[in-house]
């Protein structure tokens, strides 16, 4: 088996429950529901790519969307279990999609929240990676705490904002942890420009896929 494990917090007994943060997030942004299913699943929380401890693996030409998705399994198979549920959020979402095409006897069920199957039409992913890369570019040149500000600020997150000034607090501070560099090449090696196409697959796969929130219009095309 291919793929290297990633860093990941854990807790809990029982089956192996996989939980993926979204872009920018860590496997800390995870611990909210890690406690709410840790009573009945084993959860193992990686840190993405790009992000956290892991914030040095997509940092170079080499890494690609499949590498990351053979790196979660790997992690997976490091705790001890052979299959998991798999819950995944944005990026996380994606990636674990990926997963249950590639890796099919690795999943035995999915959960995803704001994810997509890639982007079919090469002039639309074509537009989407250039816009990539110019963000990618602006985090790299203008550093993480305005890059964090920018993210934070868009419509996508005003619903946060109930939560209160001391969760929003928290949840600056997290994202001020990554790395600059790793979160710019976490979205050229991991956006949705450089998630390959899961349509065809997913046809012929003979499972039943529910998406449980649409992924934001055109217009939000910070979110990933």
């Amino acid at each position: 088996m291919s793929g290297c494990a990633l860093a990941a917090e854990r807790s809990g007994r029982g089956p192996a429950l996989m939980l993926l943060h979204g872009y920018t997030g860590t496997g800390r942004s995870m611990d909210g529901l890690a406690r709410s299913f840790q009573h009945d699943f084993d959860t193992i929380a990686p840190d993405l790519p790009g992000h956290g401890r892991s914030a040095h693996r997509a940092v170079g030409h080499a890494y690609d969307f499949d590498a990351c998705v053979d790196d979660l399994v790997a992690t997976l198979v490091a705790t001890g279990h052979d299959s998991a549920h798999w819950l995944g959020y944005s990026m996380g979402a994606r990636l674990a999609l990926a997963c249950a095409v590639r890796h099919p006897v690795r999943v035995r069920s999915l959960v995803l929240l704001a994810g997509r199957a890639g982007i079919a039409d090469p002039a639309e992913r074509a537009a989407r990676r250039r816009a990539d890369e110019a963000l990618a570019a602006r985090i790299e040149g203008r550093g993480v705490e305005s890059f964090v500000d920018e993210w934070l600020a868009q419509p996508l997150f005003a619903t946060l904002q109930r939560l209160g000034p001391e969760f929003m607090a928290r949840e600056r501070a997290a994202r001020l942890a990554n790395d600059a560099r790793g979160l710019a090449w976490s979205l050229r090696a991991l956006g949705p420009a450089a998630q390959p196409p899961l349509f065809d697959a997913l046809r012929t796969s003979g499972r039943q896929i529910v998406i449980l929130a649409r992924p934001p219009s055109r217009s939000k095309r910070m979110s990933s």
